[in-house]
């Protein structure tokens, strides 16, 4: 006989419901506490995952603390050590020969200086006064030094002419020609100008580029023998940068860009087409014409003296034909061709 669904169940089946439901009820409650488990240790678990981010973002930034401070380190130990090796090589003594020849080829000249300071051989009324421009960091001024200096010293020895020498720098390659301008100025302050001025240009074409250290020249002034206080007390108190400034603005004056440059009795010497004449045999040659045209001593009356100025250099002809006393008066105009 077949169940009619809606006749009442059972005591029996009313209980069994009863237990499943209880069992379903169990169920997601252990589901519904499992995932609560679980989504707990998530956010556990994302806590400790950004924990150990954190940590590893402060070592990064730790290594990095590190090596800056190891870079800085090794900077501040080299420049420490650099500047250590230059103090120990600017401090050890350099060769600084003084030319054998130096001690006899000025022995027994009248030496002196003009009124601007520039060194001066000879005597101040010599008939023929001879004035170069120079540079001891000029490679030609060294050469024309090499070959002019013992025929000019002949000469004044003669009494036929004085030679004064105004100091120029910067106008070469080599390094620190201020400082080597200085150092025979000072040297000069002495009564030693000549010996320091032969060493200098010894030491460029021996030295080259290091010709004028400052423990080269320091060496030299104590080879010559020099008051060392004195030497040092001129050069770090700049006492010749006067002189120098007047000789750079002169020669500019004059229109003498480069160096060498001459002038005999305030005429730049020219060959016959305008050049200036800077050949060792020229100018001896130009020197000589002026001896033989104005004698060895001046007239009487006249007190001839270098004016530093250069005439034009196409005045000289006109010059060449001046009487002694026009010749010892000889300027040159601030309108000086410059050298070529």
């Amino acid at each position: 006989m077949a169940n009619d669904p809606k006749k009442p169940q059972s005591k029996k089946g009313q209980q069994s419901q009863s237990e499943n439901a209880r069992i379903r009820q169990r169920r997601a409650e252990r589901r519904a506490e499992e995932a609560a488990k679980a989504a707990q240790s998530g956010t556990a678990s994302g806590g400790a995952g950004a924990a150990r981010t954190a940590e590893r973002r402060r070592e990064r930034e730790q290594e990095k603390q590190r090596r800056r401070l190891t870079s800085t380190a090794l900077i501040i130990g080299g420049l420490v050590l650099l500047i250590a090796f230059v103090v120990i090589v600017t401090n050890i003594p350099a060769e600084a020969p003084i030319p054998d020849s130096t001690s006899t080829r000025y022995a027994g000249l009248q030496i002196g200086s003009t009124e601007q300071g520039y060194p001066r051989l000879g005597s101040v009324t010599a008939s023929v006064q001879v004035v170069e421009y120079s540079s001891f960091d000029c490679a030609a001024c060294r050469n024309i030094h090499d070959q002019l200096i013992d025929r000019i010293i002949e000469r004044v020895r003669a009494g036929s002419i004085a030679f004064i020498f105004v100091p120029r720098f910067g106008t070469g390659e080599i390094v620190n020609g201020q400082g080597a301008a200085e150092a025979a100025l000072c040297a000069g302050e002495q009564g030693k100008f000549w010996e320091m001025h032969d060493a200098l240009f010894n030491w460029q074409g021996i030295y080259g580029n290091q010709a004028f250290t400052n423990n080269r020249i320091v060496a030299g002034a104590n080879a010559l023998g020099l008051n060392m206080s004195a030497f040092d007390g001129c050069t770090r108190f700049d006492n010749t940068v006067p002189i120098l400034e007047t000789a750079r603005q002169q020669a500019l004056n004059a229109g003498f860009v480069g160096t060498p440059a001459f002038t005999i009795n305030g005429v730049q010497p020219v060959d016959e087409n305008g050049t200036p004449i800077l050949t060792a045999d020229g100018i001896i040659a130009e020197i000589d014409r002026r001896i033989a045209e104005f004698g060895t001593t001046a007239p009487t009356g006249a007190q001839p003296q270098a004016t530093l100025e250069a005439t034009l250099p196409a005045e000289a002809a006109v010059q060449s034909d001046a009487t002694p006393e026009a010749a010892s008066e000889a300027e040159m105009t601030p309108e000086a061709t410059p050298e070529s």
